[in-house]
């Protein structure tokens, strides 16, 4: 495992301190390089998950996407999510 539970735990408590709005979140007994299709590691329920966070991140939470960059909003899921 990269980050192992101790230091989560202390990327939680400095983000909480710090007030940003947060979420950490790890699979259990999934490894690290698990998102990609054809690996030993994949996890097609870790991907899944993984990638509904993400694209509700892109849509929700992050200011409005730059407009003069190549491709966006051509995926039609969020202006921030650059393809």
């Amino acid at each position: 495992m990269l980050i192992d539970a101790g230091r989560r735990e202390q990327i939680r408590g400095a983000l909480k301190a710090a007030g940003v709005d947060h979420e950490v979140v790890s699979y259990a007994g999934v490894p690290h390089g698990f998102f990609w299709p054809g690996t030993p590691r994949f996890s097609q329920a870790a991907r899944d998950d993984a990638w509904t966070r993400i694209v509700a991140l892109l849509d929700s939470d992050l200011p409005g996407g730059n407009t003069a960059l190549p491709g966006y909003n051509i995926s039609g899921l969020s202006q921030n999510c650059y393809v």
